[in-house]
Parts: C-alpha cells; structure tokens; sequence
C-alpha cells in the first residue's frame, strides 16, 4: 500500500467510466458545502455534464482523475479556459483522503505537469482554509470578493 502522504499521484484523464466516482464525490455534503453550485445534482445532469466535459479537451476543459500509484482514486482536478487565457482551477478530494494534504500535492502536481507556466485563477469559499492554503502553493493571491445568493462569498484568487 502506498502512502498518500509522501508519493506524487497518477494523473489520467477522466472517461465516462468515472461517473459514478465523480458523482459520488460531487454529491458528498462536504464537497457542496464548498462549491459554487451547492446543490445536489441528479445522475442525468451529471452524466450530460460528464459527456460535455471529457468531450472538450480540444475546446479548453480540462478533467482528470490522481490516483496512487496502486490505482486508488483520490480525487479530481479540473481547468477551464478562460477568456483572458487564465486557467480556472477547480478540485475535489475523495471523502476518504481529505485531512491527508492529498490537495495541495494532487493540484500542484496537475499544474506543474498539465499547465506549467499558465496564469491560473480560482475561486474559493471565503475562510476555507485547506482550499486558501491550495491557492497561495500556486502563487495565488486573493484578489476580489464575490457574494452568492445564499449569503456565500466567494473570493477570486489570481
């Protein structure tokens, strides 16, 4: 067994065959809890969502699933185009694997081998600390607040 602590991951491209993983962790509370869209979402949208998406690597949408080096799934990380070129990061961890600093490593590691030198933007939940901590091992500073219709704030990092 690997330790998830100290091994760089296994960064592959999400297929159709990781639906009911990526569903599962979209759908977990925690991972709501933090989300910009923080309501549950059904297995059609999720799947039309999953088509669309490992369908547009040409076009700017970038998924991947890190996994340990014996194949265990411990999270996603995805990179949208942006207008100005910038690359959105987005990232969640397997229930599982959170509290183990499987974030920050899995998401460094995507940017280091999948868009080295891009300018990255994320937007972060105020006061998430774990994702804060992601932010500022990229570089990133926090750069605007934007409130959402629940009463969250999200905080664009660049």
């Amino acid at each position: 067994m690997t330790d998830e602590r100290s091994t760089e991951f296994v960064l592959r491209r999400a297929t159709i065959e990781d639906a009911e993983c990526l569903f599962n962790w979209r759908n977990d509370p925690e991972t709501r809890k933090h989300s910009k869209n923080n309501g549950i979402i059904n297995w059609d949208e999720h799947l039309a969502w999953l088509l669309k998406s490992v369908g547009n690597y040409a076009r700017g949408r970038m998924l991947y699933i890190a996994e340990t080096i014996d194949g265990r799934p411990v999270g996603t990380v995805r990179a949208d185009i942006c207008k100005d070129d910038s690359y959105e990061i987005s990232y969640t961890v397997a229930p599982e694997f959170r509290g183990k600093g499987v974030a920050k490593r899995m998401v460094v590691q995507f940017v280091r081998e999948i868009i080295p030198q891009k300018s990255l933007v994320a937007h972060i939940q105020k006061g998430h600390a774990s994702s804060e901590g992601v932010a500022k091992a990229l570089g990133l500073h926090p750069v605007s607040e934007n409130p959402l219709q629940d009463g969250v704030v999200m905080t664009e990092w660049r």
